[in-house]
């Protein structure tokens, strides 16, 4: 099942960078630490509409959401190791 999928950062990172297109992007992992490097690539997905982050509980840094000015959905629920929120100045199409 797809759904069930435990990505580690470097995979994630591959997937995401052939994946530019993406509209839609839900990650649930809890393998996800730290400063999130393999999540630097999110800020390439000029088409994103929605992201769901729940349960990066390990996460400790935002990803740069600023090249995704489409993002109107975003869910950070249960990330509790971060330690300031998202930069979302160039989300202007967020909504609450």
């Amino acid at each position: 099942d797809y759904r069930e999928l435990k990505l580690d950062e470097d995979i994630l990172h591959f997937l995401l960078i052939n994946s530019l297109n993406l509209c839609h992007l839900s990650i649930k992992s809890r393998k996800i630490e730290g400063d999130g490097r393999g999540l630097s690539v999110l800020k390439q997905l000029t088409r994103l509409q929605s992201l769901n982050m729940r349960e990066c509980s390990k996460l400790t840094c935002p990803p740069d959401l600023s090249g995704c000015p489409d993002l109107r959905s975003l869910s950070m629920k249960y990330c509790r190791a971060m330690k300031r929120p998202p930069d979302l100045s160039g989300c202007h199409m967020l909504q609450n």
